[in-house]
């Protein structure tokens, strides 16, 4: 049933492109040259070179009501010494949007193949794993202007995810949001959230299920045309079942914590400053949802019309009942814009990371990549 519709999914977008005008297809190709000192991120550092080439094709159709967006890519990785991490992981995902007067309806859909270890910052930390993950994922969304002030939307999202290895935990969850903004004045906007999410995760040993309501409130005020602020704080309340498979025994609990989240933007005529702050549940690989703090900063600076270097900045915090992970990176990067179809990028990462009684480990990752774009 699952490939079937995905075979559905696939053929309708190249349809429509066979029968309308404005169509078209465009892609890029990057190729990543880059050395890491600690590729496991582990006490014991083992270095290694690396090289990723990935073709990326989307074929598009967009009038003035409706616009649709079919891209597929397959990312090719190898490493020097570390070849058993050498992989191939696809992408293929479809957006869509309909546009009306006081009305907007978008639907996304996805399917990617990745490794598991791209996903260990806010995962579980764990860069040595050779787990590779299938995600499914499928997330319309609406959104109405209800009165000239007021505005309403709608969500669901779905995701599936699929281990190859038993050591993780297969799971799903589903999440239903509503939101709603109201114009106060020309400056400020309030806002409120609430949702709810459904997950459940099949391991070997255990299975999980838990049921997550959130609640918030805040507002987003523009200081300038330059400079914006949102914040947004409240609450989660959790009901968590835990059953081990060879007893047959479940356990059950309830939990509240606190929710926020925090944005500030602001720009000048070279420069474009972000700083963020979150604060939410988030489950993880092993079955197990955990409370996540994450702080990000960032500063990108034009120095010409094809060239421009940035600082990105994060610290994350991982929390759980029986341990806490934390996650820091710095990130100078450059870029070159070369010709109208090739840019040129260099990259510096630096990653640190500590978990309570065991040793800390960092690395220190440069990179190269060229795009070509057609």
């Amino acid at each position: 049933m699952k490939w079937s519709l995905c075979g559905l999914l696939v053929c309708l977008p190249f349809s429509t492109l066979v029968l309308a005008a404005d169509t078209g297809i465009e892609g890029s190709v990057t190729q990543t040259l880059g050395y890491n000192d600690n590729f496991l991120l582990e006490d014991d550092a083992q270095s290694t070179w690396y090289y990723t080439i990935t073709p990326r094709v989307t074929g598009y159709y967009r009038t003035e009501t409706y616009t649709s967006n079919l891209t597929g890519s397959l990312a090719v990785n190898r490493y020097s010494d570390f070849s058993r991490y050498n992989s191939q992981d696809p992408r293929l995902n479809w957006q869509q949007a309909w546009i009306r007067e006081r009305a907007l309806f978008n639907l996304n859909i996805g399917y990617t193949e990745t490794e598991q270890r791209e996903d260990a910052e806010e995962d579980l930390g764990d860069f040595s794993t050779q787990n590779t993950v299938k995600t499914y994922t499928f997330a319309p969304a609406y959104n109405y202007q209800l009165t000239q002030r007021d505005n309403l939307g709608l969500s669901f999202g779905y995701t599936e995810r699929q281990y190859s290895e038993a050591t993780s935990s297969d799971n799903q969850s589903y999440t239903l949001g509503g939101n709603w903004a109201h114009d106060l004045s020309e400056r400020t906007i309030l806002r409120a959230n609430l949702s709810y999410t459904n997950y459940e995760a099949q391991g070997a040993l255990t299975e999980t299920k838990s049921d997550i309501w959130r609640a918030s409130v805040g507002a987003t005020y523009n200081w300038s045309e330059r400079t914006t602020l949102t914040a947004l704080l409240g609450a989660n309340w959790q009901d968590l079942e835990e059953r081990t498979v060879l007893l047959n025994q479940s356990t059950q609990s309830t939990n509240s914590g606190s929710l926020a989240s925090v944005q500030w933007n602001h720009q000048t005529l070279q420069s474009t400053y972000t700083a963020s702050y979150s604060r939410d549940l988030s489950p993880s690989s092993d079955g197990a949802v955990r409370e996540q703090d994450k702080l990000s900063l960032g500063w990108r600076y034009e120095l010409s019309e094809l060239s421009n270097v940035s600082v990105n900045g994060s610290w994350l915090q991982s929390t759980d009942d029986t341990q806490t992970r934390e996650f820091m990176s710095f990130s100078p990067a450059y870029s070159r814009q070369l010709s109208r179809n090739m840019t040129l990028g260099a990259r510096y990462d630096f990653k640190y990371q500590k978990r309570e009684d065991e040793p800390s480990a960092d690395s220190n990752q440069i990179q190269m990549n060229l795009v070509y774009k057609f």
